[in-house]
């Protein structure tokens, strides 16, 4: 699903922003290819920005656990004051983790959990990125939001929180969460939500499709909290304005329902 407009949103804290991969790393130095980011939002002439004072994230992710303060740069040089980048591995998120089962079953045939080295090397790879930035990196856009997917199933022994995705009916279970990045903490938040990539249910442009919002903090209780009425857009794709996401156990529901069913 796509979300717009949530009430759990935080500002971004940083405004000046530079993403790019480096050249080799020391416990207190990133090398930077030369002519990489010469341009930038606060050197418009395409001189290289001094960069003192600012933050250095390597393996920039919504889990990143630290980040450095910058002491001084040249133009291929960072050098920061605190901290030490060699020693630094950045934690894999669940997304991470999957891919690497992923690859490991591409290659042997066989699936199997990673082993440290594994992991190891995965982390190293991720450390080739970093980002530099205005201040603490933190602010959460849509990062509170999880939905029950065969990859993170909000209880895989039963499956009325699973993805229904039939030519008549679509129905997603959604939980707010609490963010490590964000002080957002609040019992349910609201965004605009809009189902994406269906295999099955796919109303016509201008379609009115029928909506409901199930409470499903007590799984074995669901309530129906709220319904109404949308209409497709003109790529068929169905938007519910301000659903309300709870945070407990299996969060909200949202089932949509087609009027004409295929």
């Amino acid at each position: 699903p796509a979300f717009a407009n949530a009430s759990c949103n935080s500002p971004l804290s940083s405004g000046f922003r530079i993403v790019s991969k480096h050249d080799g790393i020391t416990a207190k130095t990133l090398r930077i290819r030369p002519g990489s980011i010469d341009a930038s939002n606060d050197n418009l002439d395409g001189s290289f920005p001094d960069l003192t004072g600012k933050t250095l994230v390597i393996a920039p992710a919504g889990n990143a656990t630290q980040s450095f303060r910058i002491a001084h740069n040249t133009p291929t040089e960072l050098v920061i004051e605190a901290g030490d980048l060699l020693a630094y591995l950045p934690p894999l998120s669940g997304w991470n983790m999957q891919q690497l089962r992923r690859r490991i079953a591409e290659d042997e045939g066989t699936a199997r959990e990673p082993t440290e080295a594994e992991i190891r090397a995965r982390q190293e790879e991720l450390k080739q990125t970093f980002l530099v930035c205005d201040g603490a990196p933190q602010g959460v856009w849509n990062g509170h939001f999880q939905w029950s997917t065969r990859n993170q199933n909000f209880d895989r022994n039963r499956t009325e929180d699973d993805i229904v995705d039939e030519p008549g009916r679509f129905a997603i279970s959604i939980r707010a969460v609490r963010h490590k990045l964000s002080d957002w903490d609040e019992p349910f938040a609201t965004a605009d939500v809009t189902p994406r990539r269906t295999r099955h249910f796919r109303p016509a442009p201008g379609e009115t499709v029928r909506w409901e919002n199930w409470d499903m903090s007590d799984p074995d209780n669901p309530v129906k909290r709220d319904d109404g009425e949308v209409v497709a857009d003109p790529h068929g794709l169905v938007t519910v304005p301000r659903f309300v996401i709870k945070n407990e156990q299996w969060g909200s529901r949202l089932v949509l329902t087609r009027a004409f069913r295929p």
